[in-house]
C-alpha cells in the first residue's frame, strides 16, 4: 500500500478500483485465467483511505513499522469478535483463557444466588406489570416507557425493534424542549401513531388463531395474486390504516370490523 502511488481506474464491470503505478513483477499477482501471467493488484477506496485519510495513515504506519503492536491489536480485536457475546469471563473453558480483565467482558460480582421466595416474588410482579403486550402506563412524573417495555411491539409479526427506535426519538425530542411537559406529550404521540395499527394487528393475531377461521382463512388470504400481495404487505408491516390503495383499505375495514366481532371471537374461542 505505501510503495506505490495509486490510480483510479475501472474494472471490466465498471466498477472503481486503485491499481498502483508501475508495479514491479514481484507484486504483482497471477491471472486468474492464466497463471503464467501477471496482473497488477487492486485496492478499494476503503484501502486507499488507510494511505491518504491523516488519521488512518498514522495508525497503519505504525502497524507497518511495528509487527508486535499490529499482532497484539489483531489478536484483541478478533478475541472479542469470537467471545463478545460470551458474557463474563468466568464461562471460558480451556488453557488459553486470557488473565486480563477486558471491559467488553461484561465484568460483574459474583453475587448471590436469590432465595425461592424472592424469585416468586419477582416473577409475581412480572406478571402483575401487565408488560410488555399490554402496557397500561408508559409514561409517568419525569418517566417514559419506550419499546416493548410501552407494549410496543407486533405480535402479528413479531416486529419490535423500529417501534423502540422510533419511540425513543420520539421521547428524545419531547424531553429535549421541554421535560416537565414531554411525558404527556409523548404518551399522545405514541397513541396516535402506534395503538391503532398494533391494536389491529393483535387483534388479527387473534383472529388466525381462532378455530373457525384457520379452517377457511388461510386459503382467502392467498386465493388470488392480489389478495396474497395485500395479506404479504400486512404481515410484512409495509401498510397501516393511512396507506392510500386496497391495503390502506383493507386495513381501515379489518380494524373496524375486528373491533366489532371482537367479543364474539373471544367468546366463542374460548368455547372451542
Amino acid at each position: 500500500l505505501f510503495k506505490y502511488d495509486y490510480e483510479l481506474v475501472r474494472s471490466p464491470a465498471g466498477a472503481h478500483r486503485w491499481q498502483p503505478i508501475n508495479p514491479d513483477p514481484e507484486d504483482m499477482a497471477p491471472d486468474a485465467r492464466d497463471p503464467s501471467k501477471k496482473v497488477p493488484t487492486m485496492m478499494t477506496t476503503a484501502d486507499m483511505a488507510l494511505k491518504m485519510d491523516p488519521a488512518y495513515r498514522k495508525i497503519s504506519e505504525r502497524f507497518r513499522d511495528d509487527q508486535a503492536a499490529l499482532d497484539d491489536a489483531f489478536a484483541r480485536a478478533w478475541f472479542k469478535l469470537t467471545h463478545r457475546d460470551m458474557g463474563p469471563k468466568v464461562r471460558y473453558l480451556g488453557p488459553e483463557v486470557p488473565a486480563e480483565d477486558l471491559i467488553w467482558q461484561d465484568p460483574v460480582p459474583a453475587g448471590t444466588m436469590p432465595s425461592d421466595t424472592a424469585i416468586e416474588a419477582f416473577k409475581t410482579a412480572i406478571l402483575a406489570s401487565g408488560l410488555p403486550m399490554s402496557a397500561l402506563k408508559r409514561h409517568g412524573d419525569g418517566w417514559v416507557a419506550i419499546g416493548d417495555a410501552a407494549g410496543l411491539e407486533n405480535t402479528m409479526n413479531g416486529e419490535g425493534i423500529d417501534y423502540g427506535l422510533e419511540s425513543g426519538m420520539i421521547a428524545a425530542d419531547l424531553f429535549v424542549a421541554d421535560p416537565s411537559t414531554a411525558p404527556a406529550m409523548y404518551d399522545a404521540a405514541v397513541g396516535e401513531r402506534f395503538d391503532a395499527f398494533l391494536r389491529t394487528g393483535r387483534r388479527f393475531s387473534f383472529l388466525i388463531g381462532h378455530p373457525w377461521i384457520l379452517r377457511s382463512g388461510l386459503r382467502l388470504a392467498v386465493g388470488t395474486q392480489y389478495i396474497a400481495d395485500i395479506t404479504l404487505q400486512v404481515m410484512g408491516n409495509l401498510v397501516d390504516s393511512q396507506t392510500p390503495g386496497a391495503a390502506g383499505r383493507v386495513m381501515r375495514l379489518a380494524d373496524r370490523t375486528l373491533a366489532a366481532a371482537d367479543p364474539i371471537l373471544r367468546r366463542t374461542r374460548a368455547a372451542a
